[in-house]
């Protein structure tokens, strides 16, 4: 069982909601803000937290699930805004900001693997997949579409991250309190089973093979 450091931070503000984290180079982290789309940057060698980039700018009103890319980017979720956006880690530029093809979008959660930024829309049961290549940041597309293997309604898809191997996503539905594996290669879905227990999860963590917390 890994270590798990337990320490807390105080995020400066009067109106912060935090909801997506991340971690960045060295000891850093990342942690977005649904009320004003406010992203704080944390220090766990000081233990502070400071605001980033403030909320506001480039559209950029609430903010859900965070991740970072092997370029040095960080990857947003705008939540109700539909928007996508990432940022240069290093001088805090808005390198693109794109929005899925589809109303009402809420997009939650984010885990990039390799080129591509995989993105929850809570809305409807669509994992959409975002190209991010090295000095570019493509067009969003659906990548899987959940209600084909009969998710069923409603559904809430959440957390996401990539297996150790790097070959599929689990991807939490909590209104379903579902777990579901979606294979990289073909985009094919499953159902996870749950031995005695449900998953009603937010976001989602990998700790080791075979350890999942949500």
């Amino acid at each position: 069982m890994p270590q798990i450091r337990h320490e807390e931070f105080v995020l400066p503000g009067s109106q912060v909601y935090p909801e997506g984290i991340t971690e960045g180079a060295g000891n850093s982290f990342y942690v977005g803000s649904i009320d004003a789309g406010t992203i704080y940057r944390g220090d766990l060698d000081h233990g502070v937290a400071e605001v980033w980039l403030p909320g506001g700018p480039d559209q950029r009103t609430s903010v859900g699930g965070l991740h970072w890319d092997r370029h040095g980017r960080l990857v947003a979720c705008g939540l109700a805004t539909g928007h996508v956006f990432v940022y240069d880690i290093g001088s805090g530029a808005l390198i693109g900001r794109r929005t899925v093809p589809a109303e009402d979008a809420f997009l939650n959660d984010v885990f990039v693997v390799d080129g591509t930024a995989y993105l929850t829309d809570s809305s409807r049961p669509l994992v959409w997949e975002l190209p991010l290549g090295p000095d570019q940041v493509g067009e969003p597309a659906v990548f899987c579409d959940l209600s084909e293997p009969g998710l069923g309604s409603p559904s809430y898809l959440n957390g996401i991250v990539a297996t150790a191997d790097r070959s599929a996503l689990l991807v939490s539905d909590q209104a379903q309190e579902a777990l579901w594996r979606v294979d990289l290669d073909t985009a094919a879905a499953t159902a996870v089973e749950l031995v005695d227990s449900q998953l009603c999860a937010d976001g989602l963590a990998l700790l080791e093979p075979g350890l999942l917390i949500g």
